[in-house]
């Protein structure tokens, strides 16, 4: 499945043509339309001591219920109305097509990378293409806001290795939470604005407050 991911990848960055962050030239949303939403895609693990990462089905099950809040409420205070879809409930197609969103995502980071590829323009318009229209044929959605988050939280042993680790001039990695969001256009396909942040020591996802926090960073700056 990796496999397929990476070379179907490669064909959107052949498939893509110009643009940049925000950067289709389909529209963004008019007022009073419907935003579907779909679940966030949340895995959190548990860093020990000698960095193993230990999925935590608790912990992303929680985070994933909080964010999912927290971006509809964010959807619902800018008049729209927003409809939160589960990811078992999203058709065969709109699974391939949340695939291709993925795969899509990969290509953006290869572009945005120091070094991307030659053939490759740094200002793109991404797109999914019209097939992105399965997923709002049974909401009446115009537009589909897709979230995913991950990371690691560190455990306390983990924690006293790293300040010891540091008290000798070595540096060890900490768990990191990260999440990235876009909207994309469900009748033309088009990625109309796209955003990654990585939290902030008061945005553990896990927790309400910090799942809020998270979520208003990320989506800070979307046209909704």
């Amino acid at each position: 499945m990796r496999r397929w991911i990476a070379t179907l990848a490669l064909a959107c960055v052949a498939a893509c043509a110009a643009g940049g962050a925000r950067d289709a030239l389909s529209p963004p949303p008019v007022p009073g339309v419907a935003i579907l939403i779909i679940e966030p895609d949340v895995q959190l693990s548990l860093l020990t001591v000698n960095a193993r990462k230990i999925p935590r089905a608790d912990w992303s099950a929680a985070a994933r219920m909080l964010v999912a809040q927290h971006v509809r409420d964010a959807v619902q205070s800018k008049g729209r109305t927003a409809v939160l879809q589960a990811r078992a409930d999203v058709s065969v197609q709109g699974r391939q097509i949340l695939l291709l969103h993925d795969a899509v995502l990969t290509s953006i980071r290869i572009s945005e990378d120091d070094d991307p590829p030659p053939t490759l323009s740094r200002r793109r318009t991404w797109t999914l293409g019209v097939g992105a229209r399965a997923l709002g044929e049974e909401t009446g959605a115009t537009h589909a806001l897709i979230v995913s988050a991950d990371g690691e939280v560190t455990s306390a042993a983990r924690a006293a290795f790293v300040v010891g680790a540091a008290a000798m001039g070595v540096l060890a990695h900490t768990g990191l939470q990260r999440a990235s969001a876009s909207l994309v256009d469900l009748e033309t396909g088009d990625i109309v604005w796209r955003n990654a942040v990585v939290a902030a020591p008061d945005q553990d996802m896990r927790d309400p407050d910090g799942a809020h926090r998270l979520v208003t960073a990320l989506l800070n700056g979307a046209p909704l």
